[in-house]
């Protein structure tokens, strides 16, 4: 069965994407923030598309608007402050939680 995005990411997604298809929709799982997170495929590039559950949408989006400008988290494609929804370049790799790394990386 395939997996499909939730309604209002979807919408957000198609705006953004307008109207190519999305293929490839897989959830991602594993993650600490809460939000709900899925890897997707849009003309033979990944993006993950994510919306936290979390409040404080505005502050988070500028936060993760600085963090893409800078090089240091994946490019942030867009933001939809109103719905939480964020599209990034998927970036792939050994997550943090799964690396060797983890156990050298304190908590600030």
């Amino acid at each position: 069965m395939a997996t499909a995005l939730p309604d209002d990411m979807a919408t957000v997604a198609g705006d953004v994407f307008a109207g190519d298809t999305l293929e490839g929709v897989e959830a991602l799982t594993g993650g600490r923030s809460g939000a709900k997170a899925f890897s997707v495929t849009v003309a033979g590039k990944r993006y993950v598309v994510r919306r936290t559950s979390m409040g404080g949408g505005d502050e988070a989006a500028r936060c993760l608007r600085i963090a893409s400008d800078l090089g240091v988290a994946p490019r942030l494609v867009h933001s939809d402050v109103r719905s939480g929804v964020t599209i990034l370049e998927r970036v792939e790799g050994v997550p943090v939680r799964a690396s060797p790394i983890r156990s050298r990386v304190t908590t600030i």
